[in-house]
């Protein structure tokens, strides 16, 4: 059974997809850094650099800058009655843009053009100057494909485009038309409010810290959602109604958690979170990986463990790899890894369990949201593979370097040492009341 946990405390905002109580995915947010990407905002055009960039005023500490050569700003460009092309903006006007990436140390926040609203199954895109239309690399069914890009085309209309998401090729015409008709609402409120506001103004944004996180757990074969506090409850309910509307109808609950145990006791999160801080991670075989984060890339080593073999078992060698091969991608999902990722499967002789590792590795990365492509395998064992960035790491979001050993090892932070604190104190209490109960 699949439950969804959603706890935002004063510190972080965990959003947990359990299967049998066992921890599958985890999206952990900060709930002190305000993440302005995918803010919608009116700002003023302070700077423009010809055919490189404008800068914008978003009401940052810095300006944002617009890229002219991106292609989701091609509208800010058109073509006059002589044929010559002429730029769209001028200094101290308002334009509607959407943060794309957050601002550095080194520079502010890069924003577009082109207006992005995401649903389940699809991207809704807006300010756009010709037909796009989008299908997730993962749909490999050319027909289907067909299917899809002809049914995108009747949907849309001028200035709009459409992306589908790898989740849309399951489902039917009907309940993505009811998706992008709730998307479409969003934008063309969105749009309508732009035109009243004057200077710096935020017209759309994360309403919740979870938000976007449970937009990428949710599923309908979630048995239920559970949240920690009646505000919570509120918002996550306003958003699973306007947006899996269908979710509510098939005697699926959303309800808040208010067992004496605390949540993260009664469900052992805080134990199997610690675990994906750990870099050995074992496997059922007895063998075991170890994962090493660093700056150029992520390194992923299989051993055999327990089953070690001195005659060099192929047999052996080919379990543990394809058992490592599953727990690996789950690892991705639940530390978030991303980039360049290499991972050192054990060695094996027999050509055949090679190509059929490589097809079942492939085959678990496809359950991947996040876009993931496979370089290859070396003639040492080596599988090369990039995961896209789309947020920070599990471990750059829990722990921080440590002080006493010159920044060669790990440490929990102070905001995860407040929320495990906190979490402490309140098992302590709800022990205290069952005690004296009794």
């Amino acid at each position: 059974m699949k439950s969804l946990i959603v706890d935002s405390s004063s510190t972080f905002t965990f959003v947990a997809l359990l299967e049998d109580l066992k921890l599958e995915e985890l999206i952990v947010e900060n709930n002190f850094n305000k993440n302005i990407v995918s803010n919608v905002m009116v700002g003023v055009v302070k700077n423009i650099l010809p055919n490189q960039y404008a800068f914008i005023d978003i009401g940052e500490d810095k300006n944002a800058f617009l890229q002219f050569s991106d292609k989701k700003n091609s509208s800010i460009h058109s073509v006059n009655e002589k044929g010559k092309k002429v730029l769209n903006l001028q200094l101290g006007k308002e334009i509607v843009v959407q943060v794309a990436k957050a601002s550095t140390d080194g520079k502010g926040a890069c924003v577009t053009k082109e207006l992005s609203f995401t649903g389940k199954n699809m991207v809704l895109l807006a300010n756009v100057d010709t037909e796009k239309i989008g299908i997730s690399k993962k749909v490999t069914d050319a027909a289907k494909r067909r299917e899809m890009k002809e049914f995108a085309k009747s949907l849309l209309s001028p200035n709009f485009g459409i992306i589908f998401r790898t989740g849309s090729e399951n489902m039917s015409f009907e309940e993505l038309e009811e998706e992008y008709l709730i998307l479409r609402k969003q934008a063309e409120e969105t749009l309508t409010k732009a035109q009243y506001l004057k200077g710096v103004n935020v017209i759309r944004e994360e309403s919740f810290v979870g938000e976007n996180a449970i937009f990428e757990l949710f599923s309908n074969d979630i048995e239920k959602i559970i949240v920690t506090s009646e505000e919570t409850f509120l918002t996550v309910s306003n958003l699973i109604k306007n947006n899996f509307p269908k979710y509510l109808n098939q005697n699926r609950e959303i309800k808040i958690y208010n067992d004496n145990v605390p949540i993260f006791s009664h469900y052992n999160l805080n134990t199997q979170i610690e675990k994906l801080l750990n870099k050995k991670v074992w496997l059922k075989s007895g063998g075991f990986l170890i994962i090493e984060e660093t700056e150029a890339c992520v390194i992923i080593d299989v051993n055999t463990g327990k089953h070690n073999s001195r005659k060099g078992n192929e047999n052996v060698f080919y379990k543990t790899n394809q058992e490592a091969a599953k727990e690996t991608c789950r690892q991705l999902k639940l530390r978030n890894l991303s980039g360049m990722i290499i991972i050192d499967f054990i060695n094996m002789t027999d050509k055949e369990n090679i190509l059929k590792l490589q097809e079942y590795f492939k085959n678990e990365l496809m359950k991947d949201k996040i876009s993931t492509t496979i370089v290859g395998m070396t003639q040492l064992g080596l599988m090369q593979l990039t995961r896209k960035k789309t947020r920070e790491n599990l471990s750059e979001i829990l722990q921080c370097n440590c002080k006493n050993c010159r920044a060669s090892g790990k440490v929990f932070n102070e905001l995860f040492i407040i929320h495990k604190i906190i979490n402490e104190l309140q098992s302590w209490e709800s022990f205290q009341r069952t005690f004296y109960h009794t």
